[in-house]
C-alpha cells in the first residue's frame, strides 16, 4: 500500500498488486471548497488512467460535503466517464454516517455515474464488505 495523495480533507492509497485505490474522507471535508474537491477528483482520474486502476473503495463515513447536481454531472462526464473508457470497473462505497445531505448527494452522484455504462457500484456498511465485493 502506498499513499499517493493527501491533504486536510482526504487521503488516497494505492494497492498496485490489486489495481485498487482507496479514498478516506476526513471530517474536515465540511470546510472543503468545490475547487478543492475538483482538484482531488482530477488527480484521481489521472491516476486511475495512468496506472490502469480497476477498483476504487470510498470511505465516506466522515464525508461532510454536499455534492451539488451540477457537480454530480461534472463527475459523471469529466471524471468517471474517461476512467471507464480506459478499463475502470467498480466502485464500492461506505456512506456518510452523520450528514444526511452529504449521504444523499453521494448516493445521487453514484447513481449518475452508473449511467456511464460498464461501471459497477455498490454501497456497503463496512470497508471489509466493500473490499471483498471489489476483488471478487
Amino acid at each position: 500500500m502506498e499513499t499517493v495523495y493527501e491533504n486536510e480533507y482526504v487521503v488516497m492509497q494505492y494497492y498496485a498488486d490489486k489495481k485498487l485505490t482507496e479514498q478516506i474522507w476526513y471530517p474536515t471535508s465540511k470546510k472543503m471548497s468545490e475547487i478543492n474537491f475538483r482538484e482531488f477528483m482530477i488527480f484521481w482520474r489521472e491516476f486511475v488512467i495512468k496506472n490502469g486502476v480497476k477498483y476504487h473503495l470510498i470511505d465516506a463515513r466522515a464525508f461532510i460535503f454536499t455534492i451539488r447536481p451540477t457537480l454530480q454531472d461534472w463527475i459523471a462526464t469529466e471524471i468517471v466517464g474517461p476512467t471507464v473508457q480506459k478499463g475502470f470497473e467498480k466502485i464500492a462505497q461506505v456512506l456518510p454516517e452523520k450528514d444526511l445531505f452529504a449521504q444523499i448527494s453521494v448516493e445521487q452522484t453514484m447513481d449518475e455515474n452508473a449511467s456511464q455504462g460498464g461501471l459497477n457500484f455498490a454501497h456497503f456498511a463496512s470497508l471489509e464488505e466493500g473490499r471483498k465485493w471489489l476483488l471478487s
